[in-house]
């Protein structure tokens, strides 16, 4: 008997929907021993703050989609083979960072590292492998070790893309957090349960940037609209921006807090994403107290949104609907690069409607209710 392609990937769905139930019931039971451990890493913390260690350092993976995702982990190759000397012994530097910070494309190799199981931190980023360029062969570059993050770059994306579109049609998921499910989670054994800590060999807290781009009753429209307005300000404001300009990089760098980053913000009407900040137990929103009043869009009228700086555990701002915060939402927000290609129009529009469904939070007010925000690729922040 010939199966049919589609008879195929469902099986290979309602596979992974059982082996995924049976992840969550055993989630459970890993989270007790996390908690012990996360209790001993905070534990130690404060032991180097009381002796007087106190400097922390950062590490920020910059946005570029997976271009940004390959040469970010190879960043991190790189610090995982330099060595420096931590509390007497000699360690692999990613061991230095308190954080890990991804913004678009650079939360890819940020979720894996911290979150891949059953590996090591060699191992997920090909430590070991060879790095000097003289040696390089072109069958060594056409032969990424599958135990390295890496090889989710270079693996075809058909089966994912087919897996993750029958999947949303099925269930409602939106489009991308199954895709980077399949993609990026699963092939490192990454649960869609969020875990109470990191690897026991990663020392960092990794943070994923996403943003809140507009309320979901004015979503797509909005998209195009604040898409035009921001172009239109940068073009205007091009000369402003002279200052900034790196020659090296034909980039221009604004201090987030700038003047000028807030005049342009004032001259789009203030139709303007705002940074969220996510972790496997907290979403932060750092914005001041705001009063966001959105235009019209078409014939739908929106009413403000009043809300001020808010810390919450992700579950508290995950609509009904949906049911537990995952990974894979968290990843797929700090990703979502759907909504730059279609606000682009680089791709038809009805494909693009068939894909985007929109990553949803349901963000606190200071009225006491709450307002259903669409989210979009941290990158709009960069």
């Amino acid at each position: 008997m010939k199966l049919s392609s589609t008879a195929i990937l469902l099986a290979i769905i309602l596979v992974d929907q059982c082996l995924d139930a049976q992840a969550r019931v055993s989630a459970a039971e890993r989270r007790k021993t996390q908690e012990i451990k996360t209790r001993k890493k905070n534990k130690q913390k404060n032991k180097k703050k009381k002796n007087g260690s106190t400097t922390s350092y950062g590490l920020g993976l910059m946005a570029g989609s997976f271009p940004a995702g390959t040469v970010m982990g190879s960043i991190m190759r790189g610090f995982q083979q330099q060595k420096v000397n931590i509390d007497g012994a000699e360690r692999p530097s990613m061991e230095k960072f308190a954080y890990t910070s991804g913004s678009s494309g650079g939360n890819f190799p940020n979720m894996i590292f911290a979150y891949a199981t059953n590996t090591t931190s060699d191992e997920i980023l090909d430590a070991n492998g060879i790095s000097d360029p003289s040696k390089l062969t072109k069958e060594y570059l056409e032969n990424t070790p599958q135990t390295s993050m890496f090889s989710a770059f270079d693996s075809p994306l058909i089966l994912s893309l087919a897996l993750a579109y029958f999947e949303s049609f099925l269930t409602g998921v939106p489009f991308w957090s199954n895709f980077v499910r399949y993609q990026f989670l699963k092939p490192f054994g990454i649960s869609d349960e969020p875990p109470s800590t990191t690897r026991d060999d990663v020392k960092a807290t990794p943070i994923f940037l996403t943003s809140i781009f507009s309320p979901l009753e004015t979503y797509p429209a909005s998209l195009f609209i604040i898409g035009k307005l921001l172009q239109q300000n940068l073009n205007k404001s091009i000369d402003m921006l002279t200052e900034f300009y790196d020659n090296s990089t034909n980039m221009v760098f604004m201090p987030a807090g700038s003047d000028i980053v807030w005049d342009l913000i004032r001259e789009s009407q203030f139709q303007y994403p705002l940074p969220v900040l996510m972790t496997a137990d907290e979403i932060i929103i750092p914005a001041k107290k705001l009063n966001m009043t959105y235009g019209i869009v078409g014939n739908i009228t929106s009413d403000p949104f009043l809300f001020e700086p808010m810390f919450a555990p992700p579950d508290e701002m995950q609509p009904d609907s949906e049911g537990p915060f995952t990974m894979s939402k968290m990843l797929a927000a700090g990703t979502a690069l759907l909504p730059i290609f279609r606000a682009g129009g680089q791709y038809p529009e009805e494909l693009m409607k068939a894909l985007d469904s929109p990553l949803v939070l349901d963000v606190p007010t200071t009225s006491g209710d709450k307002r259903s925000m669409v989210l979009a690729d941290g990158g709009y922040n960069d």
